[in-house]
């Protein structure tokens, strides 16, 4: 823009004189407003530097070209810049500094070159519209300005809060149901693992009684444990916490903003033509003049409702002032409605309304004044559109910023709702697979020794060490699942899935197992859905069909980890004809959450199959086949 500046006002400095004294100074004042490219960051200094080199401009012309005009249509649309720039990024320090400047250089340039017109005239008309009005329209962008920047500041702060909020409320909720769970499951799992100890520990010592306590002590359990499943399960939490904090009122949008400066607009505008009314020729008396000066300015007041309307309405009341009234001519006046109308439809308008509303006052301008004056004001027409237009895009991000926030915090609380039905989908998911695993397999080791306890003595002696070992286990499962993460590294190891495999084997169910350790391929939490599939198929499998033989594969392919439990048909009755459902869902949820994919269901000879597949954390070509 500066530099733009700098090459308009060499060309009028050729086109406008006729000494070639005047051009070559106006030539080497043309550089004078490359200053302006201060004007965002030293809008002070900018003002000072344009206000001294015009000064000694026109001095040095008065000095040495007698009688030549030191007028600048560029100087006064550079000074409408530098008022505006020092309202809109000017401290007040230096506001105070630098608005009575453009004054002072007018003053100055007059008393050096004396123009056409009273001094006493131009001096106001220079105060109140070179200077007052630009430094009102850019103080409102700054103000503007701020508050998107207080909104921005906010909305950061209200998403610190909310997510400090939202942990809070987790918190709550995970203390919440590790309470329900520690007073419904895990002091009942804690003293089975005391019992069954204890009577692991006795040894030849222990009566079969103490077998039939444990199996019915761990098949209570269980169905305690299945109702817990189901309530942690259910669509909505039983007792929520407090609300996460909502937007302030404050922030709430609004359609319309109050705009309480287009009625100052309307009175500053109202009161220059009332001032102009005592000199103007008057086709009316004095009051019917001071009634019509009202009402063309009164739509203003509805402007920030309709300001295409009211701008249209007031250039055609200006027109019929101008034509019934008194001419509209005044210096006041002029640069009034030059100036006011199209910021007022620039800053409140959308923006095609905007542009139309350009061409109303542009149309208004010519009207009014005529061609002649048509080309200088078209000019402060178009600079006041354009800082509408500024303040407009501010605005307009301002009740965007609003709205956002609001949109945030219904996403926010929907967010913080949503984590505190996951945490009670994988604490309902931790309990039906682990817990639900150990107790099965505790209810059926627990059993298959009471029968044996006559016959086999020595077995079901081995089969409460067993028991010791997997209420164990599922003891710090349940433990493990009040965390907030999962704490097993390495369940997908050869080792891990051994074990699990042994544990169901020592209950009764012949399974052949061929596991490839693929911890090394995946995460932890990976390797624990691999765990926990392979858990709840032997699981089901011991449930729905006992004494059936059982295969487990668990092979690295090419970028993926491939799992399958199948099981032929069952060799005795099972228990449950049939279950809920919730582990293969559960087995499901785990897998797509890692990107895998788990699917199910009968095989020809009676039996079932569980195929689940996870991509691995490597390439696939660092995969070992």
């Amino acid at each position: 823009m500066a530099a733009g500046f700098v090459a308009a006002a060499a060309v009028e400095a050729v086109l406008s004189q006729d000494r070639p004294m005047a051009v070559v100074i106006g030539l080497l004042g043309a550089p004078t407003y490359a200053c302006l490219a201060l004007r965002r960051v030293r809008p002070l200094l900018m003002v000072t530097l344009l206000s001294v080199l015009a000064v000694t401009g026109s001095l040095l012309q008065a000095i040495l070209v007698n009688g030549a005009q030191a007028g600048s249509f560029f100087g006064v649309i550079a000074l409408l810049v530098a008022s505006y720039s020092l309202g809109a990024h000017g401290t007040f320090r230096e506001l105070a500094l630098g608005a009575p400047q453009p004054v002072l250089l007018i003053l100055a340039i007059d008393l050096l070159q004396p123009g056409d017109e009273p001094l006493s005239s131009a001096l106001p008309f220079a105060a109140t519209f070179v200077v007052v009005a630009p430094v009102v329209a850019g103080r409102l962008v700054r103000a503007r300005a701020r508050l998107v920047d207080r909104l921005q500041q906010q909305a950061a702060e209200l998403s610190a809060l909310h997510a400090a909020a939202s942990d809070a409320e987790l918190t709550r909720e995970r203390l919440r149901l590790a309470e329900e769970v520690h007073g419904s499951l895990l002091e009942g799992m804690e003293s089975l693992a005391d019992q069954v100890e204890g009577i692991a520990r006795r040894g030849r010592a222990s009566r079969l009684e103490d077998l039939s306590a444990i199996e019915q002590g761990a098949r209570q359990l269980l169905g305690r444990t299945r109702g817990a499943v189901v309530t942690l399960a259910a669509t909505e939490p039983q007792s929520p916490g407090p609300p996460v904090p909502s937007v302030p009122d404050a922030a709430q949008p609004r359609e319309v903003d109050a705009e309480p400066w287009t009625t100052l607009a309307a009175a500053a505008l109202g009161a220059g033509l009332l001032v102009e009314l005592p000199g103007a020729p008057l086709a009316v008396p004095g009051w019917t003049a001071v009634l019509a000066v009202v009402a063309l300015v009164l739509p203003l007041a509805l402007a920030p409702v309709a300001p295409l309307t009211a701008v249209t309405s007031l250039w055609l009341l200006a027109a019929a002032f101008d034509a019934a009234v008194s001419p509209l001519d005044g210096s006041f006046t002029a640069i009034g409605l030059a100036f006011v109308p199209p910021f007022v439809v620039a800053a409140l308008a959308s923006r095609a309304r905007a542009v139309a509303g350009l061409a109303v006052c542009l149309a208004g301008e010519l009207l009014c004044l005529g061609e002649a004056g048509l080309a200088d004001a078209a000019v402060v027409v178009v600079l006041a559109w354009i800082a509408g237009l500024v303040l407009h895009d501010r605005r307009s991000l301002v009740v965007q910023l609003r709205r956002n926030a609001v949109r945030l915090d219904r996403q926010r609380r929907a967010a913080a709702a949503h984590a505190i039905l996951q945490e009670r989908a994988r604490l309902a998911r931790d309990l039906h697979d682990a817990l639900g695993h150990s107790l099965t397999v505790v209810a059926l080791q627990a059993g298959a020794a009471r029968r044996w306890w006559d016959t086999d003595r020595e077995r079901s002696l081995g089969i409460l060490d067993t028991l010791a070992v997997v209420t164990r286990d599922g003891l710090a499962d349940l433990r493990d699942g009040m965390g907030t993460t999962v704490h097993h590294e390495h369940l997908a190891d050869r080792g891990s899935l051994t074990a699990l495999v042994e544990r169901a084997r020592a209950a009764g169910l012949p399974v052949v197992a061929h596991l490839d350790d693929v911890s090394g391929l995946l995460d932890p939490e990976a390797g624990v859905v691999v765990y926990r599939v392979v858990q709840e198929s032997l699981t089901n499998v011991m449930r729905h069909a006992p004494g059936a033989t059982t295969e487990v594969g668990v092979r690295a392919g090419a970028g993926q980890v491939e799992i399958t439990v199948r099981n032929a048909a069952p060799t005795r009755t099972a228990s449950r004809a049939s279950g809920s459902g919730r582990g293969l869902d559960g087995m499901l949820a785990r897998a797509v959450a890692r990107g895998g994919a788990v699917d199910w269901g009968p095989r020809p000879d009676g039996g079932f199959q569980v195929r689940a597949h996870l991509p691995t954390s490597l390439p696939s070509s660092l995969v070992p086949s």
